[in-house]
């Protein structure tokens, strides 16, 4: 979506580049957690960078040293050191510019989920879900807010538990989604015998966001939050 000069033998053209699409800058997350029967949380995370996010982020994570570059990973998960405990990573294809950015990690929470009256609160979702535009003051704001490119989120959270958890049952957040011109967000949830999988992704369409549009975007954004908010409840067997 910029203005580039085409040489040809018969003299130069300005044209423009076809504009992104949400599915040519994806960031993808498969989160594995494993909960032992004190609510305490391990993490197995595998993010993949594709498009215009894997270029931004080789950028950001080219200039830091090794420290920098842990305090950088642990700040993707949700309440950064202060949660977790990141105690392994890797980072592939961080110096190839043709292939996708890829962050693997391992963590722990350091503290378990909180119990109230038998009742395991489990936050679901590991990571950071607010991006800096999506937590704008909009209130007199009339500029168009950057989104940067067309993008797209999907994440894959699958829950499992210690055999030694005894559970009467488990309860989820209800499925939900909303579609805008602007781009769209859906959240569903998949429970097994032995585990819970949630599934959250959200897109946007355009390059910027016009002022006539917050007022849908301050809903979609709402919606957001209280998934990120939402906890899976898991109900012990009464002794």
């Amino acid at each position: 979506n910029i203005s580039v000069l085409v040489v040809e033998d018969s003299g130069g053209t300005i044209v423009r580049t076809p504009p992104s699409r949400p599915e040519d800058n994806r960031f993808i997350k498969k989160s594995d957690i494993y909960m032992d029967r004190r609510g305490g949380v391990a993490l197995k995370a595998e993010l993949d960078y594709i498009g215009n996010y894997s270029f931004s982020e080789k950028k950001e994570l080219s200039h830091l040293d090794k420290d920098e570059t842990k305090a950088y990973i642990t700040d993707l998960l949700s309440g950064g050191d202060k949660k977790f405990t990141v105690r392994k990573y890797q980072i592939s294809n961080l110096e190839n510019r043709e292939k996708p950015l890829g962050i693997n990690l391992e963590a722990t929470r350091n503290r378990p989920s909180d119990t109230i009256n038998e009742i395991i609160y489990l936050e679901f979702d590991p990571f950071e879900s607010m991006t800096s535009y999506e937590s704008l003051n909009l209130k007199e704001r009339t500029a168009p807010i950057n989104l940067s490119y067309p993008l797209s989120k999907e994440q894959s959270i699958t829950i499992k538990w210690d055999s030694l958890l005894i559970l009467d049952s488990i309860v989820v957040p209800a499925d939900d989604s909303a579609i805008y011109d602007f781009g769209e967000m859906r959240c569903r949830f998949q429970k097994a015998s032995d585990s819970v999988t949630a599934y959250i992704s959200r897109s946007y369409k355009d390059y910027l966001l016009p002022a006539e549009k917050f007022a849908e975007f301050a809903a979609f954004r709402d919606k957001l939050r209280a998934i990120s908010n939402k906890f899976i409840k898991f109900y012990r067997k009464m002794k």
